[in-house]
């Protein structure tokens, strides 16, 4: 995978995150942070379910742009600059 689509998916999630206190990912975010790089994505998010961080509840390419399509556990391969998160 490419660290040009992954780094940024990953910031990304992890920013919602932080300012929306948001554990509920969309499509619309995952896509817009993935710059619509489908196979990046999937294998991306699959890594991350693996390692627990997420739970993939429905396939994004399959999801409305505002349907959630991710849980987040925790944060990916970080953690929160928020001491009392979430």
């Amino acid at each position: 995978m490419t660290t040009m689509i992954r780094a940024p998916l990953k910031s990304g999630i992890n920013r919602t995150m932080d300012d929306n206190r948001c554990l509920e990912i969309t499509r619309a975010t995952i896509e817009g942070y993935g710059e619509s790089q489908w196979t990046e994505i999937m294998a991306a998010l699959h890594e991350w379910q693996a390692a627990g961080y997420l739970a993939i509840v429905k396939d994004p390419r399959d999801a409305a742009m505002d349907e959630i399509c991710v849980l987040m556990k925790k944060h990916i391969e970080t953690t929160s600059p928020w001491p009392d998160w979430p």
